[in-house]
């Protein structure tokens, strides 16, 4: 049985609170990943010196066994956003 693990993306996010279980999560059996974001494309991680890449809209996006939400200095917009 496949483990959805969706991870949502951001700009001004901090890329270790999404990387990070990133590297466990996708040790289980059947786990399948998706970066989505606000919409199709690169995002900027609170360093400011690494892009992300969101493979789908959060839109676009059915179901999740587990979703990843990472902090950093782009949340309050985000939630602004909701």
């Amino acid at each position: 049985m496949n483990v959805d693990i969706v991870v949502l993306l951001f700009d001004r996010m901090t890329a270790l609170d999404a990387v990070g279980p990133v590297d466990v999560l996708k040790c289980l059996p059947d786990a399948r990943l998706l970066f989505v974001g606000p919409e199709v494309g690169p995002l900027r991680t609170s360093s400011g010196g690494l892009l992300m890449h969101a493979e789908r809209a959060l839109e676009d996006v059915d179901q999740a066994d587990i979703l990843v939400v990472p902090g950093g200095h782009g949340t309050r917009a985000l939630m602004e956003d909701a």
